[in-house]
């Protein structure tokens, strides 16, 4: 027991001292994963010993892990989903932009795909493209993959459990090839539709960076895209739980729409959920939308950046959008609502007024 004190006084100390030289100012996000970790290193000592089965030098071993823990916050994937998540987050600055999508394996292999692949995962967890298996690996580190969907693609994949997730533009989903025997959680950034699969003995859980939402067996979409400052959840059917980042709480029903700005849930309030569906489609339903609302999301599905005036900006517009045209027809129709010109100019395009 003296040795296991010895150990964890050490990191104690060392935690402290680098705080006071170098004050952490990480967001909530990353100290949450500090301390799930510092608590999973404390509890894997305890059952160690109970086991008789610490040794001096494995024991060592795990303090500097710790340590390495600490100062990176970020490099060793663990069973905490947002750990996982954040562990493998650096992605080269292109990923949004290539024309494939990319689905990167446990083993570091990545696959490259289209829109018309079909991915599916087996209740045991072997992953089959095109009806093709793909060997995966079998560490324990391993386990987890991520599908990064870039600038104008969408996908949907078939998880493990049987739920169905559409991915849209400018996404990143990261999922366990196998879920846990008691719960099933998935990290999203971006944009997703969701119908799961119900498993009362396993509550299916999406994290994001603002919040949470729980449900046992259900069909939402989660939009939680990192550039914007507000994200949102809009119920199908169902129930579901949101947590947000001040462990609020919000119960949704079907056909509620719940936003979430800076960490914090809003007020829920009744809408047409297939205005916020229609992606998977392939459409965009817009009821006076703001033109600058509409251009962002124009933006993710054809990957080129919109110049305009805060006039334009204001200007709403209501219609349907076939998001398989090409962007000159989409920019066409939308010009025979609103009074906008349109040019392209070095890969951008210049909105002004009539």
């Amino acid at each position: 027991m003296s040795e296991l004190k010895q150990h964890m006084t050490k990191v104690v100390r060392t935690i402290i001292s680098h705080l006071k030289k170098n004050p952490v100012s990480a967001n909530p996000l990353r100290k949450e994963l500090l301390w799930y970790r510092i608590e999973k290193e404390i509890e894997l000592k305890r059952l160690k010993r109970k086991r008789k089965l610490i040794l001096c030098g494995s024991a060592a071993a795990s303090v500097a892990l710790l340590l390495a823990s600490f100062l990176f916050f970020n490099r060793v994937p663990d069973e905490n989903i947002l750990a996982v998540a954040e562990s493998i987050k650096e992605l080269d600055p292109n990923t949004f932009k290539r024309k494939e999508i990319l689905l990167q394996l446990g083993n570091n292999k990545e696959i490259m795909l289209n829109e018309n692949e079909q991915v599916e995962y087996t209740n045991s967890g072997k992953l089959a493209i095109n009806n093709t298996f793909v060997e995966q690996g079998e560490k324990e580190t391993e386990k987890y993959n991520q599908v990064v969907v870039p600038m104008g693609k969408r996908i949907q994949l078939l998880l493990s459990d049987g739920t169905k997730m559409w991915v849209n533009s400018g996404s990143r989903v990261v999922y366990p090839i196998i879920f846990d025997k008691k719960k099933r959680e998935i990290f999203v950034q971006g944009e997703v539709y969701l119908d799961v699969i119900e498993d009362k003995n396993r509550p299916f859980v999406v994290k994001t960076d603002q919040f949470d939402v729980n449900v046992l067996g259900t069909a939402f979409n989660i939009s939680a895209y990192s550039d914007n400052s507000q994200s949102s959840v809009v119920l199908v059917r169902g129930k579901v739980n949101v947590t947000d980042r001040t462990k609020g709480v919000v119960i949704m029903k079907p056909n509620q729409f719940t936003a979430i700005k800076d960490g914090k849930a809003g007020i829920t309030r009744e809408v047409d959920v297939e205005k916020y569906i229609c992606w998977k489609e392939n459409l965009m339903i817009i009821q006076d939308d703001r033109m600058d609302e509409v251009f962002a999301k124009l933006k993710r599905y054809y990957g080129k950046e919109f110049v305009f005036t805060d006039k334009v900006a204001e200007l709403q517009v209501s219609g349907k959008l076939d998001l398989k045209e090409n962007l000159e027809d989409i920019l066409k129709s939308i010009s025979f609502s609103v009074p906008i010109t349109y040019q392209e100019n070095a890969n951008k395009i210049i909105i002004d007024i009539k």
